[in-house]
């Protein structure tokens, strides 16, 4: 089985504590996400923040409205540095 590795670096022109307090709050991804997607979270979030272990279930529907089922399990968390996901189910 292959194993793969997705890395990204963004510069933001804010703090990164102001940066790390919105992407640390996991329901967040739906407000990022473009709608074209339909990216729904499944998993009740609130205001939660991440933290090691969590698991997280999304559905989102990119092609033909046809729904796919996404699971990840959060990572690696660094604040307000990092953190990682590995995915366990998804596209």
């Amino acid at each position: 089985m292959k194993i793969f590795r997705f890395y990204t670096e963004t510069l933001m022109p804010i703090p990164q504590e102001d940066a790390w307090d919105f992407f640390s709050i996991a329901a967040n991804l739906e407000k990022i996400t473009p709608p074209k997607v339909k990216f729904e979270t499944l998993t009740r979030l609130g205001n939660i923040r991440i933290y090691n272990g969590m698991k997280i279930n999304y559905r989102l529907r990119p092609l033909l409205n046809m729904p796919l089922r996404w699971e990840t399990e959060i990572r690696g968390v660094q604040p307000p540095n990092q953190f990682m996901d590995k995915q366990f189910k998804g596209p």
